[in-house]
C-alpha cells in the first residue's frame, strides 16, 4: 500500500503551495523514465518504462492504463514531442535505436538509427521555428546528435564540446524567437544553437559533477537552473551568461531528477525517497513529500509532478492559491 503523507502547506510570496492528492499506480514494478504529454482530448497523459521491453501509456488523471507499446530491446529513456501536424508523438531510446510511436493509437511510426548510445543516454525534443520536430540524443562519445524524428534523417548537426559525455539537456525558445539547447556535464553547461551546431555560451559549475539542467521560460526571459550531484545549484541568465543566484540542496541528486515547474519553481527527486519543490532564486523549500523507496525519475504535470519509484509511479498534485 502507498503511505499517505501528511498535508504540507508552505506560504510563499506568490501564494500557498499545497499537496492536494497522491495517486498510486495500478501495476507494481520499477519505473525508470516518465514522459508526459497532452492527449488529443486535452487530458494529461504519461508514458512509463521500467526494466522490461514495454512502454505503458496512462491517463494521468485517473491512473488508468490506456495501452502498452512493445519495444524490441530494453528502453533506456523517452521524450514526448509534437509532430509537424500537431499530434503527440513518443520517442523511445534503446541501444542504437530511437523508436517513434503514436501514443494515442499505439502505432509505431518509425525508427532512427543512432550510434554510441548507452544506459546513461538521454533525449530531448522540441519544434523548430518552422514547426518541424527535432530530437537530440546524448551519445557516449561525448557528442550530441540532432535528428528529425519524422524523416529518420539527421540534420547533419553534431554538438561537440564536452570532454566527457553530457548527463542532461534541455531546449527552449529564447524571447527573441531563437532556438537554444543547453547540455550539462564535466562541470560545465554548454549553450548551443541546435540548428547550426554552434556553441554560443559556456557556464561553469556549480560543481565538477553535474546532474541536471532545467529551463524556465517566461515572456521576458529564460533562466537556467544547473544542479550538481553535491546538491549545489546555480541560477543563470543564459542570454547574458550572468549568475543570478547560487544555493544548495541535499546531496545525492542523480542525473535527470529535476524538472521545471511554473512560477520559477524546480522539483527534485532524491535517493532518500524525497521529492522537494524549491524556489531556486531564494533557496526556499516550498514542499516536501517522502516515499519509502528511492526516486528513480520525475516528470512535470500541469498540476504537479509524476514520480517513478521501484514500486511503480505516483503523482503529487500541487496547487497555488492566493495567500490571505
Amino acid at each position: 500500500m502507498c503511505r499517505i503523507p501528511r498535508k504540507i502547506v508552505a506560504a510563499t510570496a506568490l501564494g500557498v503551495l499545497a499537496l492536494t492528492r497522491f495517486r498510486r499506480t495500478r501495476r507494481r514494478g520499477a519505473v525508470r523514465s516518465i514522459a508526459t504529454f497532452t492527449g488529443a482530448d486535452g487530458e494529461s497523459r504519461m508514458a512509463t518504462l521500467g526494466r522490461g521491453r514495454c512502454v505503458s501509456v496512462w491517463d494521468a488523471g485517473s491512473g488508468r492504463r490506456l495501452r502498452r507499446l512493445p519495444v524490441n530491446d530494453v528502453p533506456v529513456h523517452m521524450a514526448a514531442f509534437t509532430s509537424s501536424t500537431g499530434v503527440p508523438r513518443l520517442a523511445v531510446l534503446t541501444a542504437g535505436r530511437i523508436h517513434v510511436w503514436d501514443p494515442e493509437t499505439g502505432n509505431r511510426i518509425g525508427e532512427l538509427g543512432v550510434r554510441e548510445t548507452g544506459p546513461a543516454s538521454r533525449l530531448a525534443a522540441w519544434r523548430t521555428p518552422a514547426g518541424r520536430p527535432r530530437v537530440a540524443v546524448i551519445c557516449s562519445d561525448a557528442g550530441i546528435r540532432v535528428l528529425d524524428p519524422e524523416t529518420g534523417e539527421g540534420d547533419g548537426v553534431s554538438l561537440i564540446g564536452h570532454e566527457g559525455a553530457a548527463v542532461d539537456l534541455t531546449a527552449w525558445h529564447a524571447p527573441g524567437g531563437q532556438l537554444r539547447l543547453a547540455s550539462s556535464g564535466d562541470g560545465v553547461t554548454l549553450l548551443w544553437d541546435p540548428e547550426t551546431g554552434r556553441e554560443v555560451g559556456r557556464l561553469e559549475g556549480p560543481s565538477k559533477q553535474l546532474s541536471s539542467v532545467t529551463a524556465h521560460t517566461a515572456p521576458e526571459r529564460t533562466l537556467l537552473v544547473v544542479i550538481g550531484r553535491d546538491g549545489g545549484y546555480t541560477l543563470w541568465d543564459p542570454d547574458t551568461e550572468q549568475q543570478i543566484a547560487s544555493r544548495r540542496l541535499p546531496a545525492g541528486l542523480e542525473p535527470g531528477l529535476a524538472v521545471p515547474l511554473p512560477r520559477l519553481r524546480v522539483a527534485t527527486g532524491h535517493r532518500d525517497g524525497t521529492v522537494r519543490v524549491t524556489d531556486p532564486a531564494t533557496g526556499d523549500q516550498l514542499h516536501e513529500t517522502r516515499f519509502r523507496k528511492p526516486v528513480r525519475t520525475i516528470a512535470a504535470l500541469p498540476d504537479g509532478v509524476a514520480v517513478g519509484l521501484d514500486t511503480g509511479w505516483r503523482t503529487v498534485r500541487l496547487t497555488e492559491n492566493s495567500a490571505t
